[in-house]
């Protein structure tokens, strides 16, 4: 049976992802996921309190990370 996980992002109004130290990127793969909501909802805060994302608008999105095929990248 494949793994799956699930957890939280921030996400953009313009489509991007939160990666953690002060980096966004449009990549899903690179986002920091939280696997709580309240964690992702004080990283909001803490981001907003940052000058460098003061004038950004922040929605968290929940993820989910599966294992689609267990036997990729073997012989």
């Amino acid at each position: 049976m494949p793994a799956i996980d699930s957890g939280y992002v921030i996400k953009t109004t313009t489509g991007a992802y939160y990666c953690g130290y002060s980096y966004i990127d449009k990549q899903l793969r690179k986002a920091k996921i939280y696997h709580s909501l309240k964690y992702a909802q004080d990283a909001i805060k803490s981001l907003k309190e940052s000058a460098q994302f003061r004038n950004f608008e922040f929605i968290i999105v929940k993820v989910e990370v599966r294992e689609v095929n267990e036997d990729a990248g073997t012989d």
